[in-house]
């Protein structure tokens, strides 16, 4: 029968190696059965030594632990055989124990926070939970399979969601070029077919706001499905005291004619207006 510190009471059972109390007879886990005298032997033994001030040495089970003044210049246990402070052994083995599952936790944090974050942000929690998974494999800790697991299924959801991504990318890019097969392309050398029959500029009844209006008729042989033109407003001096910019989306067909127009806010001194087309899609007739 192997026995541990008496503080703790407890032993080590030799078929399961699971950790009872020491008085037990029988295991709890495996039924492995105890000699009643042995126990009994064990137990008196270890109540006579406590009953002498002696205290058991954890590293080399010695019962010659005292008093004296350790390595750090403080009076505690030692262990003359270990030649060591039982104190700082203690102390050590529970810090131990505080940090023996630091990394699992972590990692099945950050998978969880992975699993429940949006796609294109999901793989920097999915990369932490598989680095600390492992981590905690390599180490040794006592959930190691856990967390070698959670490392692996990281992996396996960080590639699922890098797919994912690599789909939406790609489908993307299928849309855009959809967009431009029905919308055209920007063509700047198109403008030279575009032009400007007529010029409305309206001020409004608050005087502080206008309606900008073009006629613009499509000279080329292709049909235009966008126009962006800009707005200046001059003053009496010819002087530039607002800008606008007017978007049309609709087609102007070859040879027709159709009126852009934008309403804007203008400072009370404006007497005058331009405007210019800037930008133009066109595609093809068929």
């Amino acid at each position: 029968m192997e026995s541990k510190d008496f503080g703790e009471k407890i032993k080590k059972c030799p078929s399961c190696a699971e950790t009872i109390k020491l008085e037990a007879l029988k295991c709890r886990f495996c039924g492995h059965e105890f000699d009643p005298s042995e126990v009994d032997r064990e137990v008196r033994f270890i109540q006579e030594m406590e009953a002498q001030g002696k205290k058991k040495c954890p590293t080399c089970g010695e019962w010659d632990v005292h008093k004296a003044y350790i390595e750090d210049g403080s009076w505690g246990d030692w262990c003359p055989h270990c030649k060591k402070s039982t104190t700082a052994h203690i102390s050590q083995t529970t810090q131990q124990k505080k940090k023996t599952s630091i990394f699992f936790t972590i990692a099945i944090c950050s998978f969880i926070i992975g699993l429940f974050t949006p796609r294109i942000l999901a793989s920097i929690p999915l990369l932490v939970a598989t680095i600390f998974g492992f981590i905690s494999f390599i180490r040794g800790e006592s959930l190691k399979w856990v967390g070698g697991a959670i490392g692996i299924l990281s992996i396996i959801t960080l590639i699922t969601v890098q797919t994912e991504l690599n789909n939406i990318g790609t489908k993307l890019k299928n849309i855009s070029s959809d967009t431009s097969k029905s919308f055209g392309k920007e063509d700047v050398s198109y403008l030279n077919n575009l032009k400007i029959e007529k010029i409305d500029y309206k001020i409004g009844y608050s005087r502080d706001h206008a309606t900008f209006a073009a006629r613009v008729k499509n000279n080329g042989n292709k049909i235009v499905t966008q126009l962006k033109a800009n707005v200046e407003v001059y003053d009496k001096n010819e002087r530039v005291v607002h800008s606008a910019t007017i978007h049309d989306f609709g087609d102007i067909f070859p040879g027709s004619v159709k009126e852009i127009s934008t309403f804007s806010r203008v400072p009370r001194d404006g007497k005058s207006c331009r405007i210019f087309l800037t930008e133009a899609r066109v595609k093809d007739i068929n």
